[in-house]
């Protein structure tokens, strides 16, 4: 076979990968409780969370559904007290078990709104690193941020006044995508199925 053909076969392979690998949003989850936070499990309270970040744009976007908290039960001193800036939710940087700083900040505004199963829910979109940071005071940079995140080395705090330090927390983890690799494998073999007919015609 010639060096031209190897290159043709090349670019077939190419063609047919999944564009998946060349993805510039990064998923994580998280399942919030009370036996993660400073409650220790006395609160029966829970939630769900969803992250997105999109390492272009360096912009997250953020889902959190909370059942048995009410945005009347978060904490005052987060809501509209000293510490507003931080909002009564955030995502901090830290290891499971084990607290960090803020990072990300969501203050109380119309991103929260009541749920009608008995909580409430936060959404926020395209929410710019940098904006998210420049409140926070955090140091790090995008990227070692999306670092901490990919090794499950950050989490959600749920601030509410009867846990100021938090009633609910969760580690956020990582949502590994299937590889979509049958529906790049028809893509394949055609490629090469087309090589072998030009290559018999020659």
């Amino acid at each position: 076979m010639t060096t031209k053909y190897f290159q043709y076969i090349g670019l077939a392979v190419v063609l047919a990968m999944p564009s998946s690998l060349a993805a510039a949003t990064f998923d994580f989850t998280s399942r919030l409780d009370s036996a993660q936070a400073s409650s220790q499990g006395a609160s029966d309270a829970w939630g769900e969370a969803q992250l997105s970040v999109d390492s272009v744009t360096e912009s997250l976007s953020f889902a959190l559904t909370v059942i048995g908290i009410s945005l009347d039960d978060l904490a005052d001193a987060f809501v509209d007290g000293a510490n507003a800036a931080l909002g009564p939710i955030h995502l901090h940087d830290g290891d499971l078990g084990q607290n960090g700083p803020v990072v990300v900040p969501f203050p109380f505004d119309s991103s929260y709104s009541s749920s009608t199963s008995g909580g409430f829910q936060l959404v926020v979109d395209d929410y710019a690193y940098a904006d998210a940071v420049a409140i926070s005071g955090s140091t790090l940079s995008f990227d070692e941020y999306l670092a901490d995140l990919q090794r499950g080395g950050s989490y959600i705090n749920v601030h509410t006044d009867a846990y100021v330090s938090g009633e609910i927390r969760g580690q956020l983890s990582p949502e590994v995508a299937p590889v979509p690799l049958p529906a790049g494998l028809p893509l394949l073999l055609a490629s090469l199925g087309g090589l072998a007919f030009l290559r018999r015609k020659r």
